[in-house]
Order: structure tokens, then sequence, then C-alpha cells
């Protein structure tokens, strides 16, 4: 995660200086998503439980010092949010008053600060309908108890069961057939934190030059494979009908990283 953080620098300054403020909001958001598995790897809720103080603290300061940068970072598009983040890390310097390239270093948070508990800054939104809403929806002579859905001929799983899967947001980046096959295209698909070598069966469906630029859904955590001797260190996910396939994309811009569910 420090890596990622000290790689920034460079990009965002290259970034602003073109006036690309999409491409700016991208690479801060690696910091994001890097940030994010961090906690997935060193769960300090585990940390705690083992009463492991000593690691719960190198983690828990790390996390804290990549909130700092990414405050820090946000403030030009988010000034208000972003000083809320600072607020809540015990920083009281105004993020006005400060200078990027002084403030970007590793390591600026200072050991025993005091956190603040705040407002949840992005609170999650859910749109929740009743039976008896749902059921205002539909004329008197149609109105029909709302049942649980059944999936024919399957077993259903739990929200705990889904959420193992990692799926991600990834950015085609380049794309070509394999050699001797019909229907596999080695893919490289940039999802926020690295970019990674896919390889897929739609080589029917599309061209390699149509894939290029094309936002995907990725399964992240799968065990490497290979397919014709090629690593593939993903699953894309598509949808079929017969032997043309389509493949799961979005009908707006998603950024590459970002978590599927």
């Amino acid at each position: 995660m420090r890596d990622s953080a000290l790689s920034l620098p460079a990009k965002i300054d290259e970034d602003l200086r073109a006036l690309s403020f999409t491409k700016y909001l991208q690479d801060v958001w690696t910091l994001v998503t890097r940030a994010n598995r961090y906690v997935e790897e060193n769960t300090p809720w585990t940390l705690a439980k083992n009463k492991d103080s000593e690691r719960l603290g190198s983690v828990l300061y790390n996390l804290s010092e990549a909130l700092r940068l990414i405050g820090l970072y946000l403030y030009p598009v988010m000034p208000s949010t972003a000083q809320k983040i600072w607020k809540a890390l015990g920083l009281h310097t105004q993020l006005t008053a400060c200078r990027m390239n002084e403030e970007q270093q590793w390591g600026k948070l200072v050991e025993g600060a005091g956190i603040q508990s705040g407002a949840q800054l992005f609170p999650r939104i859910e749109h929740k309908k009743t039976t008896e809403q749902l059921m205002e929806n539909t004329t008197d002579d149609k109105k029909k108890t709302v049942s649980q859905p059944q999936v024919s001929g399957q077993d259903l799983i739990g929200i705990e069961d889904f959420m193992k899967a990692d799926l991600r947001v990834g950015k085609i980046l380049s794309a070509e057939r394999v050699e001797k096959s019909e229907k596999l295209v080695r893919l490289k698909v940039d999802i926020g934190m690295e970019t990674r070598q896919v390889v897929a069966g739609i080589g029917k469906s599309y061209t390699p030059e149509g894939l290029i630029g094309m936002s995907v859904v990725i399964v992240a955590n799968l065990k490497p494979a290979k397919l014709m001797g090629i690593e593939s260190q993903g699953m894309l996910l598509a949808a079929s009908n017969g032997d043309q396939l389509a493949v799961a994309t979005f009908d707006r811009e998603a950024m590459p990283g970002s978590r599927v569910k």
C-alpha cells in the first residue's frame, strides 16, 4: 500500500499538467482500492480478537496514513469532505494552506494523534420496498402475495457465500488472439491496483480490437489457471446464448478496481 502511495505523486503531477481530471481521479482511486484490499488482507478485527496489539497498531497506522493522503488528493475535487477526513484523523491544519509536494510523503501522520469519530461521509443508499408498497404498484384485480424468489433446479446461497467472490471492474488495455485457438483471447486488464493477464474464450464473439477500452467484470480472487500454456490471472464474466457470448459490462463509466456487488 505504501508503494502505491509513493507512486502516485508522479502520476497525478502528469495528470494535472495535462488537465486530465478524469485520469487524476482514476489514479487517486488506485490508493483507495489498495487500502480496501489492505483491510481484507490484514483483517484488523481478527488482530484485535487475538490481542495482537503490536501488529494491529501497525495496520491501523498504515490505514490512517493512507486516509490522510486520500484526503489530500481528494481536496481539489471534494474540499469539504477532504477536510473532514483530516479532522477525523486529528489533523487541524487547513488543507487550503498545505503544499501538496510537502504533504504527499509517506509517514507524515504523527503517532499518537487522537482519532475522532464523526458522521459517515459516504453512507450507503439502500432502496427498500415493503410488501405493501410492491402490491400498490399492481392493479386491484392482479394483486398477489410477494414471495421469496426461487431459482428452478438450483440451491440458493447466502450473501456471505456470494461475497467470497471478489468481483472487480477491469478496463481492457490490450487484446490479442491466442495462436492456434479460435476462441481464446489474451487480455491485459487494469483492475485498479495492478494489471492482470486474463485469458478468455470470447474470440468467436469479439474481435481483439473491439475489446480494447471496454470496462468488464473480473473475478479477481480465482487461483491462476493455464489455458493452452498461458497463465490466466482471473476470469471475465459473460453470458452465453448458444455459441454467442455477451461480456458483462457497464452503462456508464466505472473506475478500474471498483468492487462489483
